[in-house]
């Protein structure tokens, strides 16, 4: 029973992650193609595409690569299953028209995708005790009482029942939708923390970067949707707002996805067989560094030359020189961040 649970997680995270990918790269490749779009409204297709493709396919390589256990096949699903329901969103532009079966894959992609995100926290790389949860260690002197409320929820059903709460409510007052969103995300992010507090030099270093992603990813969609419903309530167009999601999903594609990256390929935290070396993985980063700052280059120029009237070359010889002396601070801040990757680890299948 329990090695057909572990096949049915691993070949739902393939298939989840590999569709969600395929969806984000071809709403991006129609998006730009798209006659009727701006340029900003179709680079925010592009950046979509930029942060959530990879992230799908990092949930395919857990699966495929990951050791057999329930918390890290469960964190394959998560990660594939939150790509996949955001993938979502470009169906109607690949359509042409929103389906009628959108919403309903939608929730309960999302109630899957979360229910699996709160369960591996509790889970990988070991399972937490109640013992855990109250150490000493793992206090929360800032919140009283918030020990003994993450103890109580250990259980299995309860991260479910949570999640579920978290959908019906978020359905039925969607102003609410963001915080509670954010409520979801942190509490995870609250299991990862007592792993780092009680856990051992091994555990540390394999959690360490998936915490570090999943805070990115909960500190950018505050800030974000804060950001958009004030620019919407002020009056700010959808293209001052699509070069708000660009910028916005440009971070989340480094600290983000580049944290939950390093966690797999940087520590090996999933299976040691997947860590490569530094060097290479630098520089992929560098060549994906240039990549963007090219493809920025070159819409800035267009921009500027038409908005300001002023020469091609002259716009790109200046953001040319812009970027040179920005390249190496930012290319050895990049290699200090890779530095901090831990070694090779090694865990034992179930």
């Amino acid at each position: 029973m329990a090695v057909r649970r572990y096949r049915a997680r691993r070949g739902l995270a393939i298939v989840l992650g590999l569709i969600g990918a395929a969806v984000y790269v071809g709403g991006a490749i129609v998006a730009w193609r798209s006659p009727e779009l701006t340029v900003a409204v179709a680079l925010s297709y592009v950046a979509a595409a930029i942060v959530w493709a990879p992230w799908s396919i990092i949930g395919v390589v857990i699966a495929a690569r990951g050791v057999r256990t329930q918390g890290s096949t469960m964190l394959a699903v998560a990660i594939a299953g939150s790509g996949f329901n955001n993938s979502l969103e470009n169906i109607p532009l690949l359509l042409g028209h929103k389906p009628a079966w959108q919403f309903p894959v939608d929730l309960v992609s999302a109630f899957l995708a979360a229910g699996a995100y709160l369960r591996p926290a509790q889970l990988f790389p070991r399972a937490l005790t109640e013992a855990d949860v109250l150490s000493r260690r793992a206090a929360w002197p800032w919140l009283p009482g918030f020990q003994r409320a993450l103890a109580a929820v250990l259980r299995p059903w309860a991260a479910w029942a949570i999640v579920l709460l978290w959908l019906i409510t978020t359905v039925l007052a969607e102003r609410i939708l963001q915080v509670a969103t954010a409520s979801v995300i942190l509490l995870g992010a609250a299991f990862w923390r007592v792993h780092v507090r009680v856990g051992n030099s091994a555990v540390r270093s394999r959690v360490t970067w998936i915490l570090q992603s999943v805070l990115v990813f909960a500190m950018m969609y505050i800030v974000s949707s804060a950001l958009m419903a004030l620019l919407k309530a002020g009056g700010v167009g959808i293209e001052a707002r699509s070069w708000v999601f660009i910028v916005y999903s440009i971070v989340l594609a480094i600290g983000g996805c580049g944290s939950m990256a390093m966690a797999v390929f940087g520590a090996g935290a999933f299976n040691p067989s997947l860590a490569v070396r530094s060097t290479v993985v630098y520089g992929a980063a560098i060549s994906l560094l240039l990549f963007a700052l090219n493809v920025i280059a070159s819409v800035l120029v267009d921009t500027a030359a038409d908005a300001f009237g002023l020469s091609d070359r002259l716009v790109a010889a200046t953001l040319g020189a812009i970027a040179g002396l920005l390249l190496e601070p930012v290319a050895k801040g990049l290699r200090r961040l890779l530095e901090r990757a831990a070694p090779r680890l090694t865990e034992e299948p179930d």
